[in-house]
Formats: structure tokens, C-alpha cells, sequence
């Protein structure tokens, strides 16, 4: 599994009030016929509502789940490429300028056996939910934390990892957080999201119980974490 930098360039000036990742997500299916991936948004637009500079550069992630369609999708864009291919999203029209396979905090292959530093960061770079049952939390704690992390990891990545021996070893575990609450619009509703920091540190953990954690840590650098995923919500950066 392949994640990768995606670089664009705007066609046109222009400002658009939406969610570019869900209009991302609908665009990459329709044009590449790929339906196993998760994507970002748009990264570095000028503002919230999505103000864009006729020839300027922007980026943005793709998280490709299946060989077969990360295959697929790069032939695709290079043969549109070639063509000089244009996409619009409402009035927003670019062209793809490059695939960026590495030299990117935002390009690597999912890496399951990832040894990490006792101690570490996460910085959420992108609005983050977090439900559990039919509300929305504005804030992130420890269990919820994990219990949303094993959720993802089990939907995405495709395996069971032990969730009650997880839950009993969060005693070892110093967690704490840097969390600003936002509010954002999706999908016509107006959500409680959050940003901001985590610190990890699993100094007092037995080793044995080590990898599993740094199990998940990996699965959230290459998926995210919270709800939404999908739609470029809880993007994050892992910082050791």
C-alpha cells in the first residue's frame, strides 16, 4: 500500500466554499475507476473557503489500499499527462503535474513492523471527528483515542489486533494533547472538529506490548484517524 503525493496546478483564480475531499473522492472515482483509497483534500489553499491562483501549485494525498489500482491510477495519469488532461471541481479547473513517490513526509509505503521512539508526536493537520454512537466529541482522549485508532485499522488494513489487551496496557501509557476545538461545515451541517496536537509516550510499556502500539501508529501515519477518513478528515503528521 502506497501513500503519495499528488501535485496540481490551478488552471484558473478562483474561490469555492466545499469539501474538497469529498469532491476530490468523487472525482478520482469517476476519472480513474479506483474505489479502495483514501485522499486528503486539497493541502495549502489559500483559506477555508478554498481561494485558488490561476498556475499556481497545490498538493494533494492519496492513500492507495490495492496494488492493482495503484497501478491503474498511475498509468491513467500518465497517459492524461501526455494528453494534457484538465479536471474541474465546480469551477475550479487544474491539470496533474506529478506523482510524488518519496521525498515527502506525505509519500511512503505502509511500513507495519515500524519501530518508533518511545516518545512521539501527532500533529492533526486536517479537521478531525471523532463519534462515537450518533454525537460528535470535541475532545480527544486517551481511550477514545485508541478505540477509534483499532476501528480504523481494522476497516482499512484488514486485521484484528488483541482490542481488550490494548485497552488494559493504557495504564503504561502517557498520553496527552494540545486540542483546539473548530467548527466546519460538511455535508450542509455544521460539526464539532478538532486540531492540534498528541504526545505518546511509551516509555513505561512493557516491549513485548511495544509493537502492537507502534502497529497502530503506523496505520494512522498512512490512514489518518477519527471518522471520515475517507473525505480527508484527520490527516496527521508523526513526529519523532
Amino acid at each position: 500500500m502506497e501513500s503519495i503525493l499528488i501535485k496540481i496546478k490551478a488552471i484558473n483564480t478562483c474561490k469555492i466554499n466545499i469539501n474538497y475531499g469529498i469532491e476530490l473522492r468523487k472525482l478520482i472515482q469517476r476519472e480513474f475507476e479506483i474505489n479502495n483509497f483514501l485522499n486528503s483534500g486539497i493541502f495549502y489553499i489559500n483559506s477555508a473557503i478554498g481561494e485558488f491562483e490561476k498556475n499556481k501549485e497545490y498538493f494533494f494525498r492519496i492513500s492507495l489500499l490495492d496494488k492493482k489500482e495503484e497501478n491503474s491510477f498511475a498509468k491513467i495519469i500518465l497517459r492524461n499527462k501526455i494528453s494534457d488532461k484538465k479536471y474541474k471541481i465546480n469551477s475550479f479547473a487544474f491539470s496533474i503535474e506529478e506523482i510524488i513517490y518519496r521525498d515527502s513526509p506525505w509519500s511512503f509505503s505502509y511500513i507495519p513492523n515500524y519501530v518508533y521512539h518511545d516518545k512521539i508526536k501527532i500533529e492533526i493537520q486536517s479537521p478531525c471527528l471523532i463519534k462515537i454512537g450518533s454525537t460528535y466529541f470535541d475532545s480527544l482522549e486517551k481511550e477514545a483515542f485508541f478505540i477509534k485508532v483499532l476501528s480504523n485499522y481494522k476497516k482499512y488494513i484488514g486485521k484484528d489486533l488483541d482490542k481488550l489487551l490494548i485497552l488494559d496496557k493504557l495504564t503504561s501509557v502517557d498520553y496527552s494533547s494540545n486540542i483546539k476545538k473548530i467548527k466546519i461545515r460538511y455535508n450542509n451541517s455544521e460539526l464539532k472538529a478538532l486540531k492540534g496536537e498528541i504526545f505518546i509516550d511509551f516509555s513505561a510499556l512493557e516491549e513485548e506490548y511495544k509493537k502492537i502500539y507502534f502497529e497502530l501508529i503506523s496505520s494512522i501515519k498512512f490512514l489518518g484517524i477519527g471518522d471520515r477518513i475517507q473525505d480527508g478528515m484527520g490527516q496527521i503528521k508523526v513526529i519523532e
